[in-house]
Formats: C-alpha cells, sequence, structure tokens
C-alpha cells in the first residue's frame, strides 16, 4: 500500500468510526472491500439496524462480532449469531439480556 491509498484507507476507517457519518454514508461504506471498515461501521452508534442486519452475514467473523455487541443489533438477529460459526461470535452474542440462558 503506498501512501496515497494507505491515507485513502485511513479516511474511509475514520469516516465509518464518526459517529457525525450519516447513515446513508455509513451505508455506502458497510461495503467496502476492507474489513477494518466495515468493522468499524459495525462499532459505529449509528449505524442503521438495516446495515448492522446485513453485516451480521459479513464474511469475517470480526465484524459479526462487532455486530453482536452493538446495542441495537436486532434480537433475531442476536438469535441467529448465537449459532455463528466463530466462537467468539456466539460468545458475543450470547451476552443478549433477551436471549434464554443455555
Amino acid at each position: 500500500m503506498n501512501k496515497e491509498e494507505l491515507q485513502e484507507w485511513s479516511d474511509r476507517v475514520d469516516k465509518a468510526e464518526n459517529p457525525d457519518t450519516t447513515a446513508e454514508e455509513l451505508t455506502t461504506l458497510a461495503n467496502d472491500e476492507d474489513v477494518t471498515v466495515r468493522e468499524a461501521v459495525a462499532e459505529n452508534p449509528n449505524t442503521p439496524v438495516e446495515v448492522l442486519v446485513k453485516l451480521a452475514n459479513d464474511e469475517d467473523w470480526e465484524v459479526r462480532e462487532s455486530v453482536a455487541y452493538h446495542p441495537n443489533t436486532p434480537h433475531e438477529t442476536l438469535e441467529e449469531l448465537k449459532n455463528d460459526q466463530n466462537k467468539f461470535v456466539r460468545s458475543a452474542a450470547l451476552k443478549d439480556p433477551l436471549l434464554p440462558y443455555i
């Protein structure tokens, strides 16, 4: 990655982390090819619920784990994530107080 590409990546991560980023911009960033950007979107407090639901199916477990920890992730999505193939995602999803204790 050259200096210009690194700066562009850093700008996308910063935008994804920023709580003032619009829902429209977060929706676009949720489709970024870089996992760090998508993970930052999943952690942003203003990420729309529909984007969290989409990111719950991300190929990267760290993105799915971030979705599981997000306070606005719907209960139904957490139900699905508690059966995730990755133990860290499952553990995060099981922290939902609405899920039955196993």
